[in-house]
């Protein structure tokens, strides 16, 4: 019998479908969030009766997931200050021109008032405070979007601020401690499942309950990259997951055992040794920016190209403009309808700010020791 592969020997293929996965993710949040803008705070989004998590939510789970095991690799390879640096150019500049966007783009096209009377309106003001530092996922633009079944604007950035916090504590805790000690993260991982296992009847404040839900799924992504020599890589171990997430369906410790074992799929699926759909724009742009002229300037500008954040951030408030405009008469119609205009979005974002806010990463202070490359960061980092 062959020996079962580990995480190590997953990295070692050089190749991987981590920004597939990114851009799945990014459409399954979409694909959410069609029906909360179709019907409102009433709806029942995919997947939530029968797993007691809606679609977007299963899908943040995994953003969770691989990006501790991402930005641990930053974090080792560039210490504590280099590491905050790269989190805030991945995070920041594209929030701010996706908050800048909705709120002078959209919002003037959309909103009920005068272009003058919307800019003079302090509210319009108070949005950009809300979105960044707030992240505020309710937070409203005056006459927009209010005779909606949603009136938010951009509801997806409610995440962020929990993404910030597991950051914050990884770099606070410092790597340096987790190589001594890594069964820290694995302690951090088991007081997520254990606050997400308490019985019905102790209600956590839901702030808690999402930081214990995300921070468990970012604490195995660190796990799994700190274990990566002994992590097994086995479809096997992915079915045995699904196995015992159904027998303990109906106990409290269901959901934290479901969401564990679609973050260990996760990462089985990110080192499967095959092309998925959704990096094969970067893939093509990537085996062709070498062709022939007219085809080589084009398909160069997909090389690599991340569209997953552009879609995560603009996604909401396209799908709100566009079912305002258009009316569509099913939530799988408003999908249809948005994708395109979303993609192109997200390649503006991706093309003008996105990437060369990465690029700033490798522009070393004075003094700062060159860092190795990369072994499996990605665009995320």
């Amino acid at each position: 019998m062959s020996p079962i592969a580990t995480v190590s020997n997953g990295l070692a293929r050089g190749r991987d479908n981590f920004l597939s996965l990114r851009h799945i993710l990014a459409g399954c949040v979409l694909v959410s969030h069609a029906f909360f803008v179709f019907r409102g705070a009433d709806v029942r989004e995919p997947l939530l009766d029968e797993t007691g998590l809606d679609l977007g939510q299963h899908a943040v789970n995994l953003f969770f997931a691989l990006s501790g095991f991402l930005v641990v690799q930053s974090l080792e390879r560039r210490g504590v200050k280099a590491y905050a640096r790269a989190r805030a150019l991945r995070l920041l500049p594209g929030l701010v021109m996706a908050t800048l966007f909705t709120a002078f783009v959209i919002g003037p096209i959309v909103t009920s008032l005068p272009l003058g009377a919307y800019l003079r309106d302090s509210a319009t003001w108070r949005f950009l405070v809300d979105i960044v530092p707030r992240f505020n996922g309710h937070a409203t633009l005056p006459g927009v979007f209010e005779d909606q079944p949603a009136n938010e604007a951009m509801i997806t950035i409610w995440t962020i601020k929990y993404e910030i916090a597991c950051y914050a504590l990884l770099a606070i805790g410092g790597f340096a401690l987790l190589r001594r000690r890594p069964a820290i993260v694995l302690a951090a991982c088991a007081l997520g499942f254990a606050l997400m296992s308490l019985p019905s009847r102790i209600v956590l404040p839901d702030a808690v309950h999402s930081f214990a839900r995300l921070g468990m799924c970012f604490a195995f992504g660190v796990g799994a990259w700190l274990y990566r020599r002994q992590m097994p890589l086995d479809g096997r171990f992915v079915i045995g997951g699904v196995l015992l997430s159904l027998a303990l369906a109906r106990t409290t410790f269901g959901l934290p055992v479901m969401i564990l074992a679609e973050c260990y799929g996760a990462l089985w699926l990110a080192f499967l040794p095959t092309a998925w759909p959704g990096g094969a724009l970067s893939i093509v742009g990537s085996e062709m920016a070498g062709g022939p002229g007219l085809v080589k300037a084009p398909l160069a500008l997909l090389a690599g190209a991340d569209f997953s954040y552009g879609i995560y951030l603009y996604g909401f408030p396209l799908e709100q403009a566009i079912f305002q405009f258009l009316q569509p008469s099913s939530p799988w119609l408003l999908i249809v309808q948005v994708l395109p205009v979303v993609l192109i979005v997200a390649l503006g974002s991706w093309l003008l700010v996105e990437k060369p806010a990465l690029a700033l990463k490798s522009r070393r202070a004075v003094g700062e020791l060159p860092q190795s490359a990369p072994v499996a960061e990605g665009q995320t980092s």
